[in-house]
Formats: structure tokens, sequence, C-alpha cells
């Protein structure tokens, strides 16, 4: 009921409260029957209907599920953005790791295979005992490069066995690997897989070599100690670089310094070790 139909139920009520009064227009009420009873019990209701609220709307406006949704877009677009970077840093992270021992495991090899070269079974025989002697020498003391020189190939032989010293070597071969020749027959074989990294550099540096005089009881004939046998201590470095096969992005390079356990001893005096 409105304020207008209130309004004219009061004056009504005022000017007769026992008397019917006809319809008014404004107001759904056809007829109304009041005494004093029914005036307060109806003024009880209408002050009861006009203190309540107002019914508030339920649920969502579009407002609100707009942004609700647009929340929840960011928060699962963050979501995936670490869940992306976690993958992609992992799989980086592996990769670097079996880069990292293929390229370890390869320079091991040459290392420990270097480190043997010049190994002579009959190195006793090698000996000077007196002046009319002749010691022998070591077929097997010649690496290549040598002095002070790098190559992409190093050659070297050693006595593996009475009747197996070599030669053998490893180079840097088409198709981003690395060779060994690591049994007789002069066989190259890979020494890397190009199916998880590609070789893009090895080297074999030689280094410098450190030569010291062996004494003699005698100066040579003008004179000098030129003609005195040298020992060489020869020393090399190896130097691998390498990148993932499936990501060009993961690269490494790696080097190894080997010191060859066979120095090399050379003969100057013609027949003999010192000058007779």
């Amino acid at each position: 009921m409105d304020s207008q139909a209130r309004s004219k139920v009061t004056q009504f009520a005022a000017h007769d409260s026992n008397q019917c009064h006809s319809s008014w227009s404004g107001a759904n009420v056809r007829a109304v029957w009041f005494n004093g009873s029914d005036f307060t019990m109806l003024n009880r209701r209408l002050n009861a209907l006009a203190a309540r609220p107002a019914r508030r709307q339920q649920g969502l406006s579009i407002v609100e599920m707009m942004v609700g949704v647009a929340v929840g877009l960011f928060v699962v677009a963050a979501a995936t953005t670490v869940s992306v970077t976690q993958i992609t840093e992992n799989r980086r992270l592996m990769l670097e790791t079996q880069l990292h021992q293929d390229m370890r495991a390869t320079t091991d090899i040459v290392t420990r295979e270097l480190r043997r070269a010049s190994f002579y079974f009959a190195a006793p025989e090698s000996i000077w005992i007196n002046d009319a002697s002749t010691p022998a020498t070591n077929p097997s003391r010649t690496i290549t490069p040598s002095g002070g020189a790098g190559a992409q190939t190093v050659g070297f032989s050693y006595d593996r066995a009475p009747t197996v010293n070599g030669p053998f070597g490893f180079r840097y071969s088409g198709g981003n690997k690395v060779g060994s020749r690591l049994f007789s027959g002069n066989v190259w074989q890979d020494l890397t897989d190009s199916n998880t990294m590609n070789v893009k550099r090895f080297w074999v540096d030689s280094g410098s070599e450190e030569s010291a005089k062996i004494p003699c009881p005698k100066l040579c004939p003008d004179g000098t100690t030129e003609c005195w046998p040298t020992v060489s201590v020869r020393e090399y470095v190896i130097s691998i670089t390498a990148e993932a096969k499936s990501d060009a992005g993961v690269a490494r390079a790696m080097s190894s310094r080997v010191r060859i356990r066979n120095d090399a001893v050379n003969f100057k005096a013609a027949g003999n070790v010192c000058p007779v």
C-alpha cells in the first residue's frame, strides 16, 4: 500500500470508524471495514512494513562476474608461467649435466691415454753402462704435435703389451665428433656420440718442454757441454668445446693439462750417450 492510500485510510478511519467506506482509486483495496481495534492493527502493520528493509538482490551481477573471471585468469596465467619456466630450467639443467658428463668422460680418456705415451718395456736397455756400450733408443719416444705446436690430432705410441705398441691417437673428425685410435690396425673409431653433443673444437697444445742436461764425465771435443744428452719434461693441454645436440644454447668448454710420465731422453753424441 502506498502513501496516498494510507492517507485515505487514515482520513476514513478518523471520519467514522464504525462505518463502511467505498473503494478508491490508486490502491489495491475495494472495500474496508474499520473499527477502533482494526485501525490500530492496520496502523501497526503499515509501520512494520515501512520499517522493513528492502529486499536485496541475490547472486552476482555481470560486472562482479567479469571481475572474478579476470582475476582467475591472472592467477592461472601466473601459475602457467611459473610451471613453464620450471620445466624449461629443469630441461636445460639436464642437458648441461649430460653435456658436462660426456665432455668430462672424453677428456679423461684422452688424458689417461696420452699420459702413458712413450712407455717402453725394454727401458733397462737404454741405460749407458760403459764407453763401449750403445744404449737402445726408445721407439715410442715421439709424440706429435711437439715443440710448442698445436693441432687437431695427437699421435703417440707406447708398449701396451710386448707385441702391441700402437700407433694410437685422437683427432677431430668430421660430423662434430672426436675420433680415437686406441687399438692396433690403424682403425679410427668415434669417441663421442654426435646424437647427444656436437664437438665444435678439439685441440691439443704441446706447450713448452723443459729440458735438462745429463752430466757426463767428460766434456765435448770442443770443450763445451753441448753434446751431453738431455732429458725433456713434456706437458700437453687438451681443449674441447661442444654444445648439446638438441639445444645449441647449452655449450661448454673444457680443458685438461697432462704431463707425460715417460720423459724424453735425447742422445747427441754419435754412438754414445757421453763423449769418450
